[in-house]
């Protein structure tokens, strides 16, 4: 990301994608928001940039960026966001941390599930930590997607199977092989 990205994405101001944070000293709260960011569609975090929009930047030292690596152990599933060091002409840095949604969700950050609302992050309500989690076992956990081992060809329904592929043929989930 260059200066000029960067002002951009300033200028449009904190929204459901994007936190401001005026530095790393509030890493605690960052992570909060970055899980909330991982539990929807993904989203920047800056450090570096005031609520209000405005550019301080702010000194990065390797253990700036070894605390907030320590920070990060906190998200569960674990959580890795990219980061991006963008230099300032007037000196400090701003530090663009992006997440996108993982795999497994809900994410929760030192054990408290987070979401976004317009531009804050609030703790996730039960329904929706259970809606998520639902969605994240039923896209993995199906019995559709488990070997069937010890079977053979010869104990499949045949019947079954054309009836399945009948229907999802008229849903539009698969294509018609004209057989």
């Amino acid at each position: 990301m260059n200066l000029d990205e960067l002002q951009a994405l300033i200028a449009a101001g904190e929204s459901l994608t994007l936190e401001f944070k005026k530095s790393t000293a509030e890493k605690d709260r960052a992570c909060r928001s970055l899980c909330a960011l991982a539990n929807a569609q993904g989203g920047r975090l800056l450090f570096g940039v005031t609520p209000a929009g405005k550019i301080a930047g702010q000194q990065v030292t390797d253990r700036t960026l070894e605390e907030l690596a320590q920070e990060f152990q906190g998200f569960e599933p674990p959580l890795f966001p990219q980061i991006d060091r963008v230099p300032l002409p007037t000196g400090g840095e701003i530090l663009a941390l992006w997440v996108s949604p993982p795999a497994l969700r809900p994410v929760t950050f030192r054990g408290v599930p987070y979401e976004r609302l317009l531009n804050t992050t609030r703790v996730m309500p039960r329904a929706s930590y259970q809606r998520l989690m639902l969605e994240s076992l039923h896209a993995t956990d199906r019995w559709e997607t488990q070997p069937a081992q010890g079977w053979t060809i010869d104990e499949l329904d045949t019947r079954e199977l054309i009836v399945t592929l009948e229907e999802s043929i008229r849903r539009g989930r698969s294509d018609d092989a004209g057989m």
